[in-house]
């Protein structure tokens, strides 16, 4: 998991071409202009594509799952508002809801540390990375925040 500053977006585009592609998306677009729901970012929807969306974080608590990607990488922006985001590497965890292939996703049951988004951080959350977003920080509120999706 990579967090860290829009400013310095920059450092992260040599890591892949398709994030490269989404990283330079984030850079130059307006993204106060952007629509909720889903952008397409490449002419591939299916390479890099943006999902925009506005909700309330949520307490923490044992009902919590992690989920994780085998086909995307997630560049997550905060564009209002903070939360937490849980996280913790995955190694051999057992998944609690089995890998969805359609969709994307598993999801576990763990337990996790969180770090705090807030308007301007991004970060980049590969396969082995077991995340929980939308967790209240210090008060529940409204966050805006723009998920790329980025085909690995």
């Amino acid at each position: 998991m990579i967090i860290d500053k829009l400013e310095n977006i920059d450092l992260y585009k040599s890591i892949s071409n398709n994030l490269t592609g989404a990283l330079e998306f984030l850079k130059i677009m307006d993204l106060s202009s952007l629509a909720l729901g889903k952008t397409i970012v490449d002419l591939n929807e299916e390479t890099v594509f943006a999902i925009v969306s506005d909700y309330e974080t949520k307490e923490i608590d044992e009902s919590i799952r992690l989920e994780a990607h085998r086909k995307y990488i997630d560049i997550q922006l905060v564009l209002s508002g903070s939360e937490e985001i849980g996280f913790v590497s995955k190694f051999d965890q057992i998944a609690s809801k089995p890998y969805d292939s359609e969709n994307d996703y598993e999801l576990f049951h763990e337990e996790f540390k969180t770090v705090i988004l807030k308007a301007g951080l991004f970060c980049i959350l590969f396969p082995d990375d077991l995340h929980a977003p939308g967790l209240i920080h210090e008060k529940s509120e409204t966050v805006r925040k723009i998920v790329i999706k980025v085909k690995i």
